[in-house]
């Protein structure tokens, strides 16, 4: 039973243990063994609460894994910081999940075939004498017989291709302009089915020529290293 002239209530034992300064409170607490019980209870009571709160307010694995790429709110970052700043632990985590993420960099690689956009462009003019050229291939009408009476223009996006099909003896040729895109780089490929006909360069101001090719349906494709533009049904 508690022997104080005025026993303490909860709330001053706690400020008491939070520090307050209390010299009546001391003076009873060397003297009455149940207010030291109820003391100790409180300080567990207390120190428990306290952990059980730092454990809810520890970031897990995936969410130190987040911080480390940025992924994390602002507000909450700040939270993570605070926390890493007292636990060294924690640092420990980041640097490893830092370290991980920097030996992974070799691997963390698109193929090819994942940064290539491929386009398909749309025939906008050409296969008849009404259509017109929008403008011409390079020497086109020059080294022999146009197989039709129009340039054909096909377009995707910016990129605009014009494609001129000439007779050249036996086999024919195709004149090709570029515009809207970087000459330095482009390749023209010509395909037949899976079968990879022909493949040329694009020159400086955008020209090229395939030279040879036999009559059929064919697939160009306009290749780049981050781009390719398909023209498919090509008739030659």
């Amino acid at each position: 039973m508690c022997t104080c002239a005025t026993p303490p209530d909860d709330a001053r034992l706690l400020a008491f243990l939070d520090g307050e300064p209390d010299a009546a409170l001391a003076t009873d607490l060397v003297k009455c063994a149940s207010c030291r019980e109820r003391l100790a209870a409180l300080d567990t009571q207390q120190r428990s609460l306290m952990i059980n709160l730092r454990q809810s307010d520890t970031p897990s694995s995936l969410e130190l894994g987040e911080y480390v790429l940025g992924l994390i709110p602002d507000a909450r970052k700040r939270e993570i910081e605070t926390f890493l700043h007292g636990s060294e632990r924690g640092r420990a985590d980041v640097a490893q999940l830092r370290s991980y993420l920097d030996s992974l960099k070799g691997d963390i690689e698109f193929s090819p075939l994942e940064r290539v956009q491929v386009l398909v462009a749309e025939l906008v003019r050409g296969l008849g004498p009404a259509a017109g050229p929008a403008f011409a291939p390079a020497l086109a009408g020059l080294r022999g017989a146009a197989v039709d009476d129009g340039t054909r223009l096909y377009r995707a996006g910016d990129v605009s291709i014009a494609l001129d099909v000439m007779e050249s003896g036996s086999s024919r040729m195709v004149l090709g302009l570029v515009s809207g895109a970087e000459a330095e780089g482009l390749e023209v490929e010509l395909w037949q089915g899976d079968a990879l006909a022909k493949v040329v360069p694009v020159d400086e101001v955008g020209n090229f020529t395939l030279e040879n090719v036999a009559r059929g349906k064919y697939t160009l494709a306009l290749t780049a290293p981050e781009i390719e533009i398909h023209v498919p049904g090509f008739d030659v």
